[in-house]
């Protein structure tokens, strides 16, 4: 099998049948979902790469700018009706499985590269979505802490103006009590008229 990362690169690359003829360009790959391994590759061609075509990778080779399947134009060719998605179905690649004898897992799901980058590509996002929100939540829980800093503070402040109004007011009233007892020791008071 052709290395996961290199066959996905060859992508628009020409792919060439087993004796050497031109098959058109390389559009897709589809990997085993379990296994991660290339297994199918989907070829355009015709004008304007109206036709697509399946073809196992079983067998297949790639030279510096090109990739060369093991099997003859005539296979390749008649899968050209065949169901092509981003997910093949079970029909489709037990028709792929019977064109070409080769034997294909029926229970794995095949998708294609562009599928599992699509998802690499959504889950990379996600992962970068959940960084920036916890260093913001970060961010809040230091200024909540702050914050309360701030609060306990002048809490601090309040509670010691209280104490302090209270105190003032005790002067005030002690103050009061003197006054009156200095009024009344004092006896009553002068006329100027004497």
């Amino acid at each position: 099998m052709l290395n996961i990362e290199q066959i996905v690169d060859w992508r628009g690359q020409d792919v060439f049948d087993s004796d050497g003829e031109r098959l058109g360009k390389l559009d897709e790959v589809y990997y085993d979902r379990d296994s991660g391994e290339p297994v199918i590759a989907s070829i355009k061609s015709g004008l304007l790469g109206r036709h697509s075509a399946l073809v196992p990778l079983v067998g297949a080779t790639a030279g510096r700018d090109y990739v060369r399947v093991a099997f003859a134009t005539e296979k390749v060719k008649s899968t050209e009706d065949l169901e092509i998605a981003l997910t093949l179905s079970a029909d489709t690649l037990a028709q792929v499985r019977t064109i070409y004898g080769v034997p294909l897992d029926d229970g794995g799901q095949l998708e294609a590269a562009t599928l599992l980058e699509q998802r690499r590509t959504e889950a990379q996002e996600a992962i970068e979505r959940a960084d920036a929100l916890e260093r913001e939540a970060i961010r809040s829980a230091e200024g909540a802490k702050e914050a309360r800093g701030q609060a306990d503070e002048a809490t601090g402040a309040a509670d010691a103006a209280e104490r302090d109004a209270v105190s003032r007011q005790d002067e005030a009233a002690a103050a009061r009590e003197a006054e009156a007892a200095a009024r009344q020791n004092a006896g009553p008071p002068l006329s100027s008229d004497a």
